[in-house]
């Protein structure tokens, strides 16, 4: 489970749960510029705490569908989502 540490206090029991508590949504305006990108920085977190996808097949979609003009900014948040998880 992936929540945001800045929206989330508290928890609860979570003996059943892996839990990630990252700062999404501030790390997102910091890093990224712009909260538009909280769900490309999401997609990041979640692919690489799964691998459900390759970096590169993620990175080709993203180029493939962001709306032109905006394909730069949709890798940078990519590489903040990135580097949340370590």
């Amino acid at each position: 489970m992936v929540l945001d540490s800045h929206l989330v206090r508290e928890l609860g029991d979570t003996r059943h749960w892996k839990v990630y508590q990252v700062p999404i949504i501030n790390e997102t305006k910091v890093g990224a510029g712009n909260v538009v990108l909280t769900s490309v920085v999401s997609l990041a977190v979640t692919q690489k705490l799964t691998n459900i996808i390759s970096y590169e097949h993620m990175l080709a979609h993203i180029k493939h569908w962001a709306p032109k003009g905006t394909v730069d900014m949709n890798i940078k948040a990519i590489e903040v989502g990135m580097n949340l998880i370590k």
